[in-house]
């Protein structure tokens, strides 16, 4: 059981909710982009540690330079980078905005700013002022980058008047004039909730007056939260990543007028946004809005006095002030049944959250993908791992960036000769060797199916060797998942005519340090 300010998740496990460097360059952006949040809220608040500061610093500098190897030399990003074709317009924009909130804590090439927004305004209409939809974009829950000329615009306009340059103001009032024209029209609700935060950022009281009552006429109202869904009520409980996006856009749009009222009405969304954290942090834009309202709502400097009674009787006593606000305060609760109650006593904003983890036996799941691995023995001693993986569900569609994760058995290592003809592949765009995993990135898995394989040598004997898990799941939606697991089918086929007659035991730690060093733990075409 945790008690924590908001963001005191975010900044208490920062080296969790940042892992830098690695991915493309969307999956780069992505865990870029929250720091620069977590940092201005813990600077405002003057709650900066220095520790802190230096470590989130660091993952912002090498984030920066990772992502500056997706760019094009006409200035554009793109997941990719040059490997693409040209880049992309959304994330571009999302570059661009990132870079922009950065500078105050790092350096930012103004450069690199400038041919940015010179290839936008090269991709926006000089008639009607909207953008063209360039490139090719992974992530299906980003609408704004893959559907419909509105929703582009109404992200690339909002990234523009984030950036707060005055030199962009003759593009970003054709886009809104371009919005202005459109926006009655318009019925999805993820755009909706776009183009609600862009007028109410640029100050048009007129077309976000009228979006936040539609907003409000298709919101999901539950026990002191409100929600949106990005496709409308389902049958479906479980949030996606788009429901989160879209809900956290309508907090920033609200936020824009910190009036009482508004703030009001914020807290019922961060409520909610608050259950879709789990026990290491939230998302991207979720930090963002959670965080600006945070810093309006920032008169909070109470005491909170929290009695957490466990079902067998035992007491737990925290207390929250403002010198420890931004402190994990956590107990384990011995019972893992029965009721808790949890009494709070004081004046001010606290959240409580209650983690239960848990381990099962591995075996074969399947949601989403339909995973096939099977291992022969190969050379007699090293394994040849076959994979066929196909995309399940509605219709014929096709899952897009995914990552095929490899457990690495004990004494098992990654043929390169085996991962370089992966690249062939026109489904595979990059893989690493990190720790004990070899992580595969696939562009994308269709219904009809992908198949591949790859070498694992075997480096010395070890007993007792334990099966090893293999996990294909979408990277902006992991819920969506198949597993399968894979066995030294060699051990069974040769028993131990090459085994050495020195046995080794190895832990986990040492093989993670062998596989750091090997001289292709990062390749991509």
């Amino acid at each position: 059981m945790t008690a924590w300010n908001l963001m005191g998740l975010y900044s208490d496990n920062l080296g969790k909710y940042l892992r830098l460097p690695s991915g493309c360059g969307e999956q780069n952006l992505a865990k870029f982009s929250p720091i620069i949040y977590i940092l201005r809220y813990l600077t405002i608040t003057e709650q900066l540690m220095r520790d802190t500061e230096i470590r989130a610093l660091g993952f912002l500098q090498i984030g920066y330079q990772q992502q500056l190897l997706f760019s094009h030399d006409d200035g554009s990003f793109s997941g990719y980078g040059k490997k693409d074709p040209e880049g992309n317009t959304w994330l571009t924009a999302f570059v661009l905005k990132s870079f922009a909130r950065a500078r105050p804590y790092i350096f930012i090439d103004e450069r690199v700013l400038t041919r940015g927004y010179k290839w936008l305004l090269h991709h926006q209409n000089s008639t009607t002022g909207h953008f063209q939809n360039v490139g090719k974009l992974f992530n299906n829950n980003i609408k704004g980058g893959v559907s419909g000329t509105v929703s582009l615009t109404a992200y690339i306009t909002a990234s523009l008047l984030e950036t707060n340059n005055t030199l962009l103001d003759r593009m970003i009032e054709k886009a809104l004039k371009f919005l202005r024209s459109v926006y009655e029209d318009e019925n999805d609700p993820y755009t909706i909730s776009l183009l609600f935060y862009t007028f109410s950022m640029s100050g048009d009281q007129t077309a976000s007056s009228y979006l936040k009552n539609l907003l409000m006429s298709l919101a999901i109202k539950g026990e002191g939260t409100v929600h949106w869904k990005a496709h409308g009520e389902t049958e479906s409980s479980v949030p996606e990543a788009g429901d989160i996006e879209m809900t956290s856009y309508v907090l920033l749009g609200f936020l824009m007028d910190p009036s009482p009222g508004n703030l009001g009405s914020a807290f019922t969304i961060v409520h909610w946004l608050i259950s879709q954290i789990n026990a290491y942090g939230g998302h991207g834009v979720g930090a963002a809005g959670s965080g600006l309202y945070l810093e309006r709502s920032r008169g909070d400097e109470g005491r909170r006095d929290i009695t957490v009674t466990s079902p067998g009787g035992e007491k737990f006593n925290f207390l929250v002030h403002p010198e420890n606000r931004l402190i994990l305060h956590q107990e384990m609760i011995p019972e893992t049944t029965g009721t808790v109650n949890v009494e709070i006593k004081g004046f001010g904003c606290v959240f409580v959250q209650f983690v239960v983890k848990y381990n099962i036996e591995t075996e074969k799941q399947e949601k989403k993908f339909r995973l096939q691995i099977s291992a022969k023995c190969h050379r007699e001693k090293d394994l040849q791992i076959d994979f066929t993986i196909k995309s399940v569900g509605t219709g014929n569609e096709t899952a897009l960036m995914s990552i095929l994760d490899v457990t690495l058995i004990s004494s098992h290592f990654p043929e390169e000769t085996s991962l370089e003809k992966l690249l062939h592949l026109p489904f595979v765009d990059k893989y690493e060797v990190v720790e004990s995993h070899l992580i595969i990135y696939l562009s994308h898995v269709s219904a009809v199916g992908v198949s591949g394989s790859f070498i694992l040598e075997k480096s010395f004997e070890v007993e007792n060797v334990r099966p090893g898990k293999v996990k294909i799941y979408e990277y902006y939606e992991p819920d969506r998942f198949a597993t399968d697991v894979y066995t030294d089918t060699c051990v069974r086929e040769f028993g131990n005519k090459y085994r050495s007659k020195l046995k080794v035991t190895v832990n986990q730690t040492e093989i993670a340090r062998v596989v750091k060093s090997s001289p292709y733990s990062s390749r991509q075409t």
